[in-house]
C-alpha cells in the first residue's frame, strides 16, 4: 500500500511540473519562442526553454541575452546584468545593441545612471529607443546634469513618439529648470487644446505639486474643473489645496460639488460653512449628510457658534444614544451646555469622562467653579 501511495505521488509531482508547448507558439521555436514567451510574461515556461533548448552552445551570445531578459522580467536585475555585460560583448550587432538598450535599462533600476546615459547614448542604441527608453534615457541624462541632452531627447521622441507620457516629461523637465510660467502656459494651451481628460490634468497638476509650485497646480485643476466640472477627484483636490492655503470659501465649494458624487462630503462642506460664518449654507448641507453621528456633531457645533446651548441641552437624550457619547468634544459642549442651565450633577458626571488633552485645562476649570459653587 505504502508503495502504490509513494508511486501515485511521484507521477502526481511529475505531472504538475511538467511543461507542455502551447499550441499558439508553435510555428516558433529557440531564441524566438523564449522572447516572445518572456514578453508575454511566461517567464517559467521561458525558463523550462532555456533549460531544454540548445541555443546555450549553439548561440552563446543569444543565450546571455535570454538570460539576462529572463532575469529582468522578474525584477531580479542585479543578476540580469552580468547576463547582458557578456552579450554586449558579441561580435554580432543587432545582439550587441539589444544587449546595450536592454542593459541601459537594467542600469537604472539599480539607480546606475551614468552607465545608463552612456549606454543609451550609442549610435546603435537610437534605433532601438521604445518610448520608455527615450523618457529613462532623458532621465538618466538629467540626474547626470546632462539638461541640455535630457531637453534634446525628449523634444526627439515627440517628434517619433507623440504622446501624453512625453509632452509630460517635457513639461517636468522645464519646472525642473526653473521654467514654471512658460511649463504652466504650455501645458494649459496643450491640455486643453488636446481636449484631454481631467484625469490628465491631474497628472500635470502632480507635476508642478510635487515641485512646490502650488499656485501653478490650482491653475491646472482649475482648467480640470472648467473641462470637467463635477469631477469628484478634482473637486476633493482642489478642496484640500485651498484649505492648505487656508482659502475656506473655495476648499468648501470643492467640497460641496464633491458631495454631489458622494454624500459622504456633505458633513465637510457643512463644518466650511459652518467656520466661514455662513449658517443658512452650513444648515443647508446638514440636511444631506447621512452619517447620523456627522449630522448631530455638526449641528450641535452650529448651536455652539450660535450660543444656543439651551437646544444643546435638549439633545443630551439623543446624544446618549448615539456614539457621540464617546466624543470628549461632545462631552464637555454637552456638559457647558447644562451648566448653563443651571445644573451641576450632571455637568460634572460628562466633565469626569473627558480625558482628551486639548480640553483638560477648560474641564478642570468649569469642574473648579461647579465644585466652588460659583458656576457660570
Amino acid at each position: 500500500m505504502k508503495n502504490i501511495l509513494f508511486i501515485l505521488t511521484l507521477m502526481s509531482s511529475f505531472s504538475s511540473s511538467a511543461y507542455v508547448k502551447d499550441p499558439i507558439y508553435d510555428d516558433l521555436e529557440g531564441y524566438d519562442l523564449i522572447t516572445t514567451l518572456i514578453r508575454d510574461g511566461k517567464v517559467d515556461f521561458a525558463w523550462e526553454e532555456l533549460k531544454q533548448n540548445k541555443i546555450k552552445n549553439q548561440n552563446p551570445d543569444k543565450y546571455e541575452l535570454l538570460m539576462g531578459k529572463y532575469y529582468s522580467a522578474k525584477n531580479e536585475f542585479e543578476k540580469a546584468l552580468p547576463h547582458y555585460q557578456k552579450a554586449q560583448k558579441s561580435k554580432n550587432t543587432i545582439v550587441q545593441s539589444d544587449a546595450d538598450v536592454n542593459a541601459a535599462r537594467t542600469h537604472y533600476q539599480l539607480k546606475q545612471f551614468a552607465p545608463c546615459k552612456d549606454l543609451y547614448g550609442k549610435p546603435s542604441s537610437e534605433m532601438l529607443l521604445t518610448e520608455n527608453d527615450s523618457i529613462l534615457k532623458a532621465q538618466c541624462e538629467f540626474k547626470e546634469k546632462a539638461m541640455d541632452k535630457s531637453w534634446i531627447t525628449l523634444h526627439k521622441a515627440l517628434e517619433k513618439f507623440p504622446s501624453f507620457a512625453i509632452e509630460r516629461e517635457i513639461i517636468s523637465l522645464k519646472v525642473s529648470l526653473g521654467m514654471s510660467h512658460e511649463a504652466l502656459e504650455d501645458a494649459l494651451n496643450w491640455l486643453l487644446g488636446k481636449n484631454l481628460m481631467a484625469s490628465q490634468f491631474m497628472n500635470i497638476a502632480e507635476i508642478f505639486h510635487s515641485q512646490n509650485q502650488p499656485d501653478q497646480a490650482l491653475a491646472v485643476l482649475e482648467a480640470a474643473r472648467a473641462v470637467d466640472p463635477m469631477n469628484m477627484d478634482v473637486n476633493l483636490t482642489l478642496s484640500q489645496m485651498y484649505f492648505q492655503k487656508n482659502l475656506l470659501l473655495a476648499s468648501a465649494e470643492g467640497f460641496s460639488r464633491a458631495a454631489e458624487t458622494d454624500g459622504k462630503y456633505f458633513y465637510h462642506a457643512a463644518e466650511l460653512q459652518r467656520q466661514l460664518g455662513h449658517t443658512e449654507l452650513s444648515n443647508y448641507n446638514n440636511l444631506y449628510i447621512v452619517d447620523p453621528n456627522e449630522k448631530l456633531k455638526q449641528k450641535i457645533a452650529v448651536f455652539v457658534d450660535n450660543g444656543n446651548f439651551p437646544m444643546i441641552a435638549s439633545l443630551e437624550s439623543v446624544i446618549q444614544r448615539s456614539d457621540l457619547s464617546k466624543d470628549d468634544e461632545i462631552r464637555y459642549a454637552l456638559a457647558y451646555s447644562l451648566v448653563r442651565q443651571g445644573q451641576v450633577e450632571r455637568p460634572l458626571k460628562y466633565l469626569a469622562l473627558i480625558t482628551k488633552p486639548e480640553l483638560i485645562e477648560k474641564t478642570t476649570i468649569l469642574r473648579k467653579s461647579l465644585i466652588d459653587g460659583k458656576p457660570l
